[in-house]
């Protein structure tokens, strides 16, 4: 099994926050790593004791730096070249293994040449997600107008 890091950027989200890592911790994230960093913009003694609570190491910015910068400096500080980078709002529905075995084979398309793996629920995207408006029930007709890359399944590169 490959390592990875984690990277978490939160910024004023107590709640949203502790739900979100309430839904990695009962479903094994957590235990799938020992290198996971929040980043708190804004931070305050709060988000330190959500921090200490659930025993990961965060990095407390006076300001907001942007999610961009954000997701920058957690890249740098991690343990391992492959890192997840999570939003505070983000609730993972999956279980350990299913998680583990999405990680993994993200990895692997990583070892083999791909720069970055974008994870998202297929039947349960969450909302808003700006794809549901134009692409619901046509969900592999999606371009990233960004990448300028169709979307394509991991079976695509087998």
């Amino acid at each position: 099994m490959k390592k990875f890091s984690i990277g978490v950027l939160s910024w004023h989200s107590t709640d949203v926050l502790i739900k979100s890592l309430l839904s990695y911790h009962d479903n094994g994230l957590l235990s799938l790593t020992d290198d996971i960093t929040i980043w708190f913009q804004e931070g305050n003694e709060l988000d330190e004791q959500i921090a200490n609570h659930f025993n990961i190491r965060y990095i407390m910015s006076p300001t907001n730096v942007g999610i961009g910068q954000a997701f920058v400096e957690l890249t740098k500080q991690a343990k391992y070249d492959n890192v997840l980078i999570l939003e505070h709002d983000w609730n993972l529905i999956e279980d350990i293994n299913t998680t583990n075995n999405r990680i993994q084979s993200g990895i692997q398309l990583l070892d083999n040449g791909f720069q970055a793996v974008r994870y998202r629920h297929r039947a349960q995207p969450g909302y808003p997600h700006f794809s549901i408006i134009k692409y619901q029930g046509r969900e592999l007709e999606y371009f990233d107008e960004e990448y300028q890359l169709p979307y394509q399944t991991y079976r695509d590169w087998e």
